[in-house]
């Protein structure tokens, strides 16, 4: 019996796959010998401008996990574009058979797929994907491949409109107006995550049932699927390249010289403040507090204008005493100190160190600046009052290179913050909850789980 054919010349072997505007079919091309993928989209449809974009992206790219587009044919009743098959099955299909899957293979196939996102955004004009999802990922030998760039957009294309997405998969802000950058991709890895780790698809909010349903997967790989599927896009990590290297320090752990080798290093932590008594030292202690409970060694390291140390020592009705032969005080278990007692080479051996930098000062800028550089973890407390805003921008504009910065905005509602989100997307920002002791954080489980969040980044 002679199979039905596509223009006259491709053989149709089997359907592959079909979505709202189009199907996908693997079909046999008799004059070179070779299968190829053609996609069918429909003219009524009205989607000429989707087949061309979709053209235009896949032709600029050239990757082993992505498709090859040979041509685009038309008749009268359809759009035909004719690509690479790419072979394999579904992760999909993969998990189903291989359920439960390892962590280790999980964290594999995670780096794989950031680092096709990650060619992507490093396009001349970065693309966005915008559809991952189980169905659009291929696995041969091992191997990640990306298929179906009907959704995908060049970054100069995007606007405030909304953009198509599938439910279950696809950020909030794709479906809401604000405007669409890279980290839509990286919401959607965590859902690929998602799906591999619980074999469930779709999240609506945090589960009751949530231990059970990651049973058997660390902590360290739940946190940060946890960071990847946050609501506000500013609090997800801010580059693939970001989500990657954390997700590579986790095969880390399966190395033990690796791990000794960086329990070695200091980890150093400089917080720096918008204004004064914007809450710089109050989170410096937090931070110091909950590394102490951690069961860490750290220390405080004061290196600001306002002598918060020398006051504590004066007062006789604080509990503080200085250890023996050395220049730095304890206080209810942590270690404090001051750049005025001693240098950086007479500190002693800790794994974090937290230096308070204090509040941004033009006469002292530049060296705040520099310290500021140099640390490993940057956090930076702002206001977003309105009376505040002037400085908050002023110190949000002067560390805008800096890499790697995490903004905390202190003394704002849960509604101020997610107000002020739209005009931040660009950074990481996270709301500051209410402290009353810094030196108390087990209490404030809220205060725990953002110091937890911020140290990630290191």
């Amino acid at each position: 019996m002679r199979r039905e054919q596509f223009l006259s010349k491709y053989t149709i072997i089997r359907k592959l796959g079909s979505g709202a505007n189009a199907s996908v079919y693997l079909v046999w091309y008799e004059r070179i010998a070779q299968y190829r993928a053609v996609k069918v989209i429909h003219k009524e449809k009205e989607c000429m401008q989707t087949v061309s974009q979709e053209a235009d992206i896949l032709k600029r790219l050239k990757h082993p996990g992505i498709p090859v587009i040979y041509d685009i044919e038309e008749d009268e009743q359809n759009f035909y574009l004719i690509m690479e098959y790419m072979e394999g099955e579904t992760v999909l299909s993969y998990y189903q058979k291989n359920r439960p899957i390892r962590e280790q293979t999980i964290i594999k196939l995670a780096i794989q797929l950031c680092e096709l996102i990650e060619y992507l955004h490093s396009q001349e004009q970065p693309v966005l994907y915008l559809d991952l999802k189980p169905e659009n990922l291929m696995i041969l030998d091992g191997q990640i491949r990306l298929i179906d760039f009907g959704t995908a957009i060049c970054k100069k294309m995007e606007g405030e409109e909304v953009h198509s997405g599938t439910i279950g998969y696809a950020p909030p802000e794709l479906f809401q107006r604000f405007r669409v950058d890279e980290r839509a991709d990286l919401y959607e890895i965590g859902m690929v995550l998602y799906y591999l780790m619980s074999g469930e698809r779709g999240i609506v909010g945090p589960r009751e049932d949530e231990e059970k349903l990651f049973k058997g997967y660390s902590k360290e790989l739940l946190r940060v699927l946890r960071k990847t599927l946050k609501h506000s896009a500013c609090e997800r990590y801010q580059s693939v390249t970001q989500l990657k290297k954390k997700l590579k320090k986790l095969t880390k752990k399966w190395k033990v010289s690796d791990m000794s080798t960086s329990r070695n290093q200091t980890i150093v932590i400089a917080l720096i403040g918008s204004e004064a008594r914007i809450g710089v030292s109050h989170m410096a202690f937090c931070v110091l507090d909950y590394l102490r409970m951690s069961h860490q060694t750290a220390i405080y390291v004061e290196q600001n204008q306002r002598p918060i140390l020398h006051r504590m020592v004066s007062q006789e009705s604080i509990n503080t005493s200085f250890a023996d032969e050395s220049y730095y005080i304890k206080y209810h278990g942590c270690k404090l100190t001051s750049a005025e007692w001693l240098d950086e080479e007479q500190l002693p051996c800790v794994r974090y160190v937290v230096k308070d930098l204090g509040a941004w000062q033009g006469r002292e800028a530049r060296k705040q600046r520099e310290e500021f550089g140099k640390a490993d973890i940057r956090l930076a407390v702002v206001g977003g009052k309105a009376w505040e805003m002037a400085a908050s921008n002023q110190l949000i504009q002067e560390l805008i290179e800096v890499a790697g910065v995490c903004f905390l905005v202190n003394s704002t509602t849960a509604k101020q913050f997610h107000q002020l989100i739209p005009r931040m997307l660009e950074k990481q920002f996270y709301r500051m909850p209410s402290i009353v002791d810094p030196f108390s954080v087990k209490e404030n489980p809220m205060v725990c789980h953002l110091i937890e969040e911020v140290l990630d980044q290191g």
